[in-house]
C-alpha cells in the first residue's frame, strides 16, 4: 500500500497524507475490534415426557396449541420465568413461531444447531412452505416468552430436549459489536511550512 504525501513547501506533509497515515497505522495495528462479549439467551421449558392434557403439577402446563399444526405439543413449565444468557457463538437447536398464527416451526429436514445471529436470521428470513401449515405465513421469528416456547414443544428434532434460542425472557444482552480506541499513536497535522524560503535574490544581475 502507497500513501501519497503532498508538500506544502520543502519537508511539509499535507493533512490529508496525515489522516491517511493514521488509517495505515489502524489497520496494521486493529483500531476496530469484533467484540467477544455478544450474547444470547437459551431456555427448555417443554416436559419431554407428558403430552397434554397435563395434570398441572409441578409447574406442567397445556400450552393450548392452535388449532391446524399437525405436531402435538407436550407440557411445558411456565415456570422456567428467566432464559440462560450464554455466549452468542454458542451452537443451539433453532424452532420458530408466527407472532400471529402461534404456530411453531422446525425445520426437521436438516436438524442442525446455530450460533444466535444465524438462528435469528433463520427465523425471521422464513416465508413458509408451500404446501404445508407454514404456507403464507411469513412472520416467523424466535419464541419471546415461555408460553411460546412452550407451544413449540413437540414439533421436531428431539429439541424438547434441549436448550433452543429465545428472545426475551426477561433478560438483557450486551450489544453485538464493541468498538475499541485506536492503539496508534495519533499523528498531528502539519499546520505550517517547515523550510523559510529565501526572502530575496543574492545577487544583481549584470548588464
Amino acid at each position: 500500500m502507497v500513501i501519497a504525501m503532498r508538500s506544502r513547501g520543502a519537508g511539509a506533509i499535507s493533512y490529508d497524507g496525515a489522516v491517511r497515515a493514521l488509517l495505515f497505522v489502524c489497520v496494521l495495528l486493529g483500531c476496530l475490534t469484533q467484540g467477544t462479549d455478544a450474547q444470547g439467551a437459551i431456555a427448555d421449558v417443554c416436559w419431554e415426557t407428558e403430552f397434554v392434557p397435563c395434570d398441572n403439577a409441578d409447574g406442567r402446563f397445556d400450552p393450548n396449541p392452535p388449532d391446524g399444526i399437525p405436531y402435538t405439543p407436550t407440557c411445558f413449565r411456565d415456570d422456567v420465568a428467566s432464559a440462560t444468557v450464554v455466549p452468542a457463538t454458542e451452537l443451539h437447536a433453532v424452532r420458530c413461531i408466527s407472532e400471529s398464527t402461534q404456530f411453531g416451526y422446525t425445520d426437521t429436514s436438516d436438524c442442525v444447531t446455530m450460533n444466535f445471529a444465524d438462528a435469528k436470521a433463520f427465523c425471521e428470513d422464513f416465508t413458509g412452505t408451500v404446501g404445508t401449515y407454514t404456507e403464507g405465513i411469513t412472520d416467523w421469528r424466535l419464541p419471546s416468552s415461555p408460553l411460546e416456547a412452550g407451544r413449540l414443544c413437540g414439533s421436531g428434532c428431539g429439541y424438547d430436549f434441549v436448550e433452543i434460542w429465545v428472545e426475551g425472557f426477561g433478560v438483557t444482552l450486551s450489544p453485538t459489536v464493541t468498538t475499541a480506541s485506536p492503539t496508534g499513536t495519533t499523528l498531528s497535522p502539519t499546520t505550517s511550512p517547515t523550510a523559510t524560503p529565501t526572502a530575496s535574490p543574492t545577487a544583481t544581475p549584470t548588464a
